[in-house]
């Protein structure tokens, strides 16, 4: 059973090696569709083309440069049909999985596969099969795999767990851990056989959705897990993890930043109360908020317990060091005391006006968009 053809869709940003090992994992059949979406600056886009040119891709294949298939959308689309297409972040990639969702719309296949460039060691065919069987039974679905690999939680998260991970190293050895080592995901629970849950990773995602109008991806951090919550709170889809592992793999670890610290802990807090509340997140009220709000969750005293953890006295490590120092002078300027009910609050609106654009392409635009994305996958784009 092969649930027909798939159509893949990899998310790729100034890093042409990673996605070139990524393409090189896939396993396509004749009928089957790559498509690339590269949010790579120009240079770093066409060296990609020229690696891939070498390893070899299925006849239905697109390599499209995102700033170029944003601006050609600009130029054909009215402006309260853009919206969804603005960044809250350099970091936000909401508008390209929704970019994602608009071509898997127009060029539509039995099943459609989200994999990001840093995802490896999956088995397609596996997946396919799988997604095939539990589709039988449960269409829509959303349907992903167990990670491991680079953790790639929250940045409270992420640190807190790179702390245990530090002082379970020997601490008698000069020589200091790897980075990479300190960011390891502990090992997954991996089901015995394709289990329900509330939410799976983007980076690995089959999927396939009824006719209805399309939810889009919410924006900022965490718009994956957002997206499969508001689709499954909705009853629009189910979701499910399968009893496959994959390997996050990203060639270097990200350094934090302030802009990260931000990003990410209004998006963990998002998720947190739709979770705690079982409310679709652009569900969420000022009740919603009230009632599931503590200190388990609250941005400003969770990063305020990880910088009273960290200054125990102890060894460290200068890559932890560093993010560690940044938290600690935004606590010192008063940057983490803010409005965090007034910040969902503007989560909410933002996202809302995002999916009435994001509606609006596909109910009164699609033909404009279709043939867009038909000009441009008669063939490689040279």
């Amino acid at each position: 059973m092969t649930g027909g053809p798939i159509h893949v869709i990899v998310l790729t940003k100034n890093r042409p090696d990673t996605l070139v090992r990524c393409v090189r994992q896939l396993s396509l059949d004749i009928d089957d569709r790559l498509t690339i979406l590269d949010d790579s600056c120009d240079e770093v886009y066409q060296l990609a083309r020229r690696l891939l040119c070498q390893v070899g891709t299925p006849e239905t294949f697109s390599h499209w440069s995102t700033v170029r298939l944003f601006s050609a959308l600009a130029g054909r689309l009215p402006v309260d049909a853009l919206e969804w297409t603005d960044r809250r972040s350099g970091r936000d990639i909401a508008p390209l999985r929704n970019l994602s969702l608009l071509i898997s719309a127009c060029q539509p296949s039995a099943l459609t596969a989200l994999i990001d460039d840093d995802i490896t060691g999956f088995d397609l065919c596996a997946t396919r099969c799988s997604a095939a069987r539990i589709l039988q039974s449960a269409c829509p679905a959303l349907i992903g795999a167990c990670i491991t690999g680079i953790d790639e939680e929250g940045v409270i998260d992420r640190y807190t767990n790179a702390l245990d991970m530090f002082e379970g190293c020997d601490q008698k050895l000069d020589l200091q851990p790897d980075a990479r080592t300190l960011f390891q995901t502990s090992p997954p629970e991996v089901p015995n056989s394709p289990a329900a849950v509330d939410y799976v990773s983007g980076g690995y995602l089959v999927f396939s959705l009824s006719g209805e109008p399309l939810i889009a991806f919410p924006p900022g951090y965490n718009e994956d897990w957002l997206w499969c919550l508001e689709l499954l709170y909705h009853g629009r889809a189910k979701v499910f993890r399968l009893p496959q592992v994959v390997r996050h793999e990203p060639p270097a670890i990200r350094s934090l930043t302030a802009d990260d610290l931000s990003f990410e802990l209004l998006g963990d807090l998002v998720f947190d109360l739709a979770t705690r509340s079982r409310t679709p997140p652009l569900a969420l009220s000022a009740l919603s908020f009230a009632q599931t709000i503590t200190d388990t969750i609250h941005p400003s005293a969770r990063v305020s317990e990880l910088i009273r953890r960290s200054r125990l006295p102890r060894r460290t490590h200068p890559f932890l060091e560093a993010g560690l120092a940044i938290l600690c002078d935004l606590q010192a300027q008063g940057s983490l005391s803010v409005d965090w009910e007034a910040e969902v609050h503007l989560w909410k609106e933002d996202a809302e006006r995002k999916q009435r654009s994001f509606g609006r392409v596909l109910t009164a635009h699609k033909e404009a968009v279709e043939s867009l994305f038909y000009q441009r996958t008669v063939s490689y784009e040279h």
